[in-house]
């Protein structure tokens, strides 16, 4: 069964009102009465702790491990510029790991095809000529079937 959606935000601040009196697990057991199945017991002990040491900030801090921030909008501008560069290379400008860059990349719509970068999907152009190339070869099949070869003359 899926968990239902709700904002995080949301059960930071149900948790804060409810550690003005409750413990941690009847805090759980209600909210989850109300919205369901959305909170898990060890996530509510973390804010309670910390709101117990009297930090009461609802928001994330920023991690040493937490991957950068990386605007798509720069990465497609990089690629744009030199779509030979490798996921190496841009990584190494964007100071962001690989795969960070790698899942912007998918997430723009690029594809890594015989050393370039490109779109993932057809422009108009290629879907044209996809069209045209198509168009004969069904023609010449049809060509084929009403008009067969000659059988080819063997010499000796």
């Amino acid at each position: 069964m899926s968990r239902p959606t709700i904002e995080e935000g949301h059960l930071r601040h149900c948790m804060l009102f409810f550690d003005q009196g409750l413990k941690a697990n009847e805090a759980v057991k209600k909210i989850n009465d109300t919205y369901g199945d959305v909170l898990k017991l060890n996530k509510c002990h973390r804010w309670f702790k910390k709101f117990k040491n009297g930090n009461r900030n609802l928001e994330d801090v920023e991690r040493k491990g937490r991957p950068q921030k990386l605007d798509d909008d720069i990465l497609r501008a990089m690629v744009d510029s030199d779509p030979r560069q490798t996921i190496r290379e841009l990584s190494l400008k964007v100071s962001c790991p690989w795969s960070t860059v790698q899942d912007h990349l998918h997430r723009i719509g690029k594809v890594y095809r015989q050393g370039i970068w490109v779109p993932h999907e057809l422009t108009e152009t290629a879907l044209d000529q996809r069209r045209t190339i198509c168009a004969s070869l069904l023609s010449r099949t049809k060509k084929y079937k009403d008009n067969p070869p000659e059988e080819p003359i063997e010499t000796s």
